[in-house]
């Protein structure tokens, strides 16, 4: 009979991550799942699990990344079959973005977008990583048995680094490479992903989960343009596309890349093309002024 663990029965007073400790006490727990995210880890004895309805041999050393709602169950092999478990509520980030629920929300946050351009599924699971994450579990287990001051805090950075090499380590067993993004272009990546949307720096830098002065300056650092003139840039040359394949006026072209003001849009064109709408438009198509 499968089962359901709730958030209101494993996590207190308001924790985001905790950690447990786990051991067949029989030959095989209920089949189950979580509507948090569950990070799993074998460190101890052989067993099998059976994930979503699939059954595969694990001892330790093995590392699995579970997404909310996803089937799973273990059978012990040898009396020693013990694993811990990192559990993580969906909000964990504290981010004013959808929860995250599988592995590949965790894509969503600067700090691990480096590894969008990978196809990560929704769960993770890894073999025979023992020298990477044996030390990552301990730690995350001793912090969650003291809860001294701050304990949460100590497991958002352990969560994070573990999460980190949990991606690092299935791109090499996918690819066998590295990603090799720098933290400009991830932000970069942020802020084209909202250019067709009405454009708000402050939600882009938090959707990036950097403040907007620092999404300022890294943009700089990349493109040697200011946030300003790349919006500018980037709207223009709407314009101008606009201008050129549609017979929309130069009124509602100027809406749609997001413009309100006419005299503002009109300086801006020009200064850009050296044109005018107008001109521009003519140009394109030919026609002598």
């Amino acid at each position: 009979m499968a089962s359901k663990f709730t958030i209101e029965q494993v996590f207190q007073d308001g924790e985001k991550i905790a950690v447990t400790e786990s051991v067949c006490i029989q030959d095989c727990l209920d089949n189950h799942c979580h509507d948090y995210i569950e990070i799993a880890y074998i460190y101890e004895g052989t067993g099998y699990h059976i994930l979503n309805g699939r059954k595969n041999l694990v001892r330790k050393g093995d590392v699995f990344m579970l997404s909310v709602n996803s089937m799973h169950t273990y059978e012990a092999v040898t009396p020693d079959f013990k694993w811990y478990n990192v559990l993580v509520r969906p909000e964990v980030f504290d981010m004013n973005v959808i929860d995250i629920n599988t592995a590949y929300d965790f894509l969503r946050i600067s700090v691990f977008s480096e590894f969008k351009s990978f196809n990560i599924g929704s769960d993770i699971v890894l073999y025979r990583s023992e020298k990477v994450f044996d030390n990552i579990f301990v730690q995350m287990m001793e912090e969650y048995r003291k809860r001294d001051i701050c304990y949460q805090e100590i497991l958002k950075s352990l969560l994070t680094i573990l999460i980190i090499n949990m991606f690092r380590e299935f791109v090499k067993a996918q690819y066998g490479q590295k990603p090799h993004k720098t933290e400009a272009d991830i932000v970069i990546d942020h802020l084209r992903e909202y250019l067709n949307e009405k454009i708000d720096i402050i939600q882009i830098a938090q959707k990036a989960f950097v403040s907007p002065d620092y999404f300022a300056r890294l943009f700089k650092k990349k493109t040697g343009k200011t946030l300003t003139v790349f919006i500018q840039e980037y709207k223009i040359k709407k314009a101008c596309d606009l201008l050129d394949g549609t017979d929309m006026s130069v009124l509602d072209i100027m809406r749609e890349v997001g413009y309100n003001d006419a005299k503002y849009f009109y300086q801006i064109f020009k200064s850009l093309t050296n044109l005018t709408p107008a001109q521009y438009r003519r140009n394109k198509h030919g026609i002598q002024g």
